[in-house]
């Protein structure tokens, strides 16, 4: 059950990396950006889009080592579990 129920549409028209459109998305609205630099809306774009896991786990599979947990290790040994999306 959500702890909310805003909805809407959250418009950021200097999204830059897109922290506000992303934490929106995450709560459930609808998020319009724009930026007059095109790299700011290709890495905005590239963080809406859903994770490849098979192409991440082919890439990422001889770099970050596999722990017993089934979680990845980090260079500095602290665990993390990749986002991947279903």
């Amino acid at each position: 059950m959500a702890a909310h129920h805003l909805r809407g549409v959250i418009a950021d028209p200097s999204m830059g990396g897109g922290t506000p459109l992303i934490e929106a998305n995450r709560l459930g609205f609808h998020v319009v950006g724009t930026d007059i630099n095109p790299m700011a809306y290709w890495i905005v774009r590239q963080s809406f889009l859903p994770l490849q896991q098979s192409r991440f786990r082919q890439v990422a599979g001889g770099k970050l080592p596999l722990m017993s947990n089934g979680n990845y290790s980090g260079s500095e040994g602290s665990p993390f579990t990749p986002a991947l999306a279903t």
